[in-house]
């Protein structure tokens, strides 16, 4: 039995790494208990997944279940409910799940025990990550890849040039209408809640889409010619949908968000032709502080089937690699 504490702390990104988690353990037989800080604070994500294969409850029902439970995972080591920990008598593996990242120092730091005060606890931190030496990525285990191969044929038939936006509120309205004015053919999908600004609200060529399934999203991707995305789990999911895309991450203190960029275009574009790896550079700085300008992004565009083909080819890499959960359940 698995237990997985998680608790929300903005615009359900934590939440769906805990979810993904979860559901990703159920799909490899293992039986699963979502934790939530406050249950009600997920009830929107809730109400709208389908075929949900575990249980999810409050903190407050954790310690009623700890008897069955052989595994623990600490989403981004959210505190545990009090006495939880003390209270297991049985030898029990805490996994303590950290943020993705392809800083070189990770790799030294996945695994590595930690102690705690039961010594029936086998405490380690685990990093997700890009190499054989850390956790892998949060893939599930039958990832619809030939679903992506079907929807890749259809975009290219459709005379439209699809575009998906999920930014973080520091962006610019004229990046997103810069596409526009260099693709005339663009539609942008938009997540209603962003599209705060007056000039995109009557726009013909934005359509708004509702918070949907995260299974849902994942075919959205797969569905358009490029995705801007944010934060971790929508950068995962973009690198499996096969499709261009460019990250922006969350902004941190003393722009560390920066430094995990840079580590991030190092690794995933190190195979590109060096005039393409400049150009893709400097068009994720410039996502990354929410303006894109218009020379570098007319670049990027110029070359867009090559760096198409590119992202395919990465994409399936990473859909051939050892996931989250087999590195999970391998460890136990």
């Amino acid at each position: 039995m698995w237990h997985i504490f998680a608790k929300v702390i903005d615009n359900y990104g934590d939440m769906s790494i805990a979810w993904r988690l979860a559901s990703g353990l159920v799909d490899y037989g293992q039986k699963v208990t979502l934790f939530i800080e406050k249950k009600e604070d997920i009830e929107p994500i809730l109400k709208l997944q389908k075929n949900i294969s575990f249980n999810v409850k409050s903190f407050n029902e954790a310690s009623a279940e700890i008897d069955n439970v052989n595994n623990i995972i600490s989403v981004f080591d959210v505190p545990l409910p009090p006495g939880y920990l003390d209270n297991i008598q049985h030898p029990s593996n805490l996994f303590i799940y950290e943020y993705l990242s392809a800083e070189n120092w990770v790799k030294d730091f996945h695994m590595k025990p930690s102690l705690t005060e039961n010594s029936f606890i086998n405490k380690r931190y685990f990093y997700p990550g890009f190499n054989d030496k850390t956790g892998g990525l949060l893939r599930e285990r039958d990832y619809f890849y030939q679903e992506s191969e079907d929807l890749a044929k259809c975009i290219e038939q459709d005379s439209h040039f699809q575009a998906s936006f999920f930014y973080y509120s520091h962006t610019s309205y004229e990046s997103i209408e810069l596409i526009k004015k260099l693709k005339p053919d663009c539609k942008a999908l938009i997540l209603d809640e962003l599209i705060e600004f007056k000039d995109l609200k009557n726009e013909t060529w934005v359509e708004g889409f509702k918070m949907m399934a995260f299974a849902d999203y994942d075919r959205l991707l797969q569905s358009s010619n490029l995705n801007f995305v944010r934060g971790e789990d929508s950068l995962t999911r973009a690198i499996f949908s096969g499709r261009p895309f460019i990250w922006q991450p969350y902004v941190q203190e003393n722009n560390h968000h920066l430094v995990k960029l840079e580590a991030f275009i190092n690794y995933f574009f190190s195979d590109l032709d060096v005039t393409v790896y400049s150009i893709v550079r400097a068009v994720y700085y410039d996502w990354s502080q929410g303006l894109i300008k218009k020379d570098n992004f007319s670049k990027y565009l110029n070359r867009f089937e090559e760096i198409t083909s590119y992202h395919k080819k990465k994409s399936r890499h990473h859909l051939l690699t050892k996931n989250v959960f087999e590195n999970l359940i391998n460890d136990c």
